[in-house]
């Protein structure tokens, strides 16, 4: 196969280059869902595959009479093997004749095309991830979005905020860490108690948010007022506190009522392990709840996947991608 943006390559051709470029793909993906250290060495094999990919569409299209910048179709995430699948269906024709000149649209489309291609690239550098929950509010709201460097095992810090493997379903949280090997973590009265020394807690302001569904889900917040009270319009309500770690790092939380998750016994932290909370205390299901409980327990370090510093986008809307819902106030936004 001649890898040219001006020739024609039938349909056997075609399935036989692009079947081995998403095999590779999928081997690649696998091997960064490791975490291993892969950036050098993957990422390039990863850019020539999705070149490969994208020539051989042109080069099929072609095939079938029609204008290869439809190929550029064939990089966007989940769509790219319904794409895929509709050029290697399409009749072979007759009427593509090669150009010989290059026409300004060719520059336009060959710039447009490398947009693409690096964008494909990147979806295998990092994993973007929303907040399907009320559990990190308010550093994280239900439809925030954000990316996570998946470039190997990241340095993790108490404070940070990460994404990581649950211990037992092996799906994608995110959560706070709190304690470190060896910390011991205690709460009493909501209170984090580290190594023998209560955080310091600043009130704030109340948090206050409408009483509506919310996210993909669909769920209301849960408030402080009585039920009749939001039913009735009210709107719902938390008490907000800032937390200070020994180190001066900070960070706001929610406290709405008195739960039995308030106070806990002491955790010491094994080594290879983190210990998790949510920042919206009452509304978390984390390190506080054992496995046997749906909790999670302690996380082992190497279940991280890596830390979140920034939303790149927020949807208030039931759509992620609905951008017509998207909160201005929140798109690039920094987290603590």
């Amino acid at each position: 196969m001649i890898l040219s943006f001006n020739a024609k390559a039938d349909r056997m051709t075609a399935a036989v280059v692009l079947g081995a470029c998403l095999v590779i793909q999928v081997a690649m993906e696998k091997t960064l869902s490791m975490g291993t250290g892969w950036l050098r060495l993957v990422a390039p094999m990863l850019v020539i595959t999705l070149f490969i990919q994208v020539v051989a569409l042109v080069q099929r299209l072609h095939d079938a009479g029609r204008t290869g910048y439809l190929a550029v179709l064939g990089l966007i995430p989940l769509f790219n093997l319904l794409i895929i699948g509709i050029v290697l269906a399409l009749p072979p024709r007759d009427d593509w004749q090669p150009e010989r000149r290059i026409h300004p649209s060719h520059v336009a489309g060959y710039f447009l095309f490398a947009v693409a291609l690096c964008l494909g690239a990147l979806r295998y550098a990092y994993q973007i991830s929303y907040a399907p929950s009320s559990s990190m509010k308010p550093t994280l709201i239900v439809g925030d979005a954000f990316a996570v460097p998946l470039t190997g095992r990241p340095d993790v810090t108490r404070g940070d905020v990460v994404v990581f493997w649950h211990p037992a379903s092996g799906l994608d949280f995110v959560k706070r860490v709190i304690g470190m090997p060896g910390d011991e973590v205690q709460l009493i009265d909501g209170v984090v108690v580290l190594n023998g020394t209560p955080l310091a807690r600043e009130a704030l302001p109340d948090f206050v948010e409408p009483y509506r569904a919310q996210g993909i889900g669909g769920a209301r917040p849960m408030c402080i007022e009585e039920a009749s009270a939001l039913e009735r319009g009210a709107d719902c309500t938390k008490h907000r506190f800032r937390e200070t770690l020994p180190d001066g790092r900070s960070y706001e939380i929610l406290d709405f009522r008195n739960t039995s998750a308030d106070n806990t016994v002491v955790f010491k932290v094994p080594p290879g392990m983190l210990f998790m909370l949510g920042d919206n205390r009452d509304n978390s299901v984390d390190s506080r709840f054992p496995r046997q409980m749906g909790g999670m327990g302690f996380v082992p370090v190497e279940n991280v996947r890596g830390r979140v510093s920034q939303i790149l986008f927020s949807a208030a809307g039931p759509y992620l991608y609905g951008f017509w819902d998207w909160r201005r106030d929140r798109m690039l936004r920094p987290i603590d």
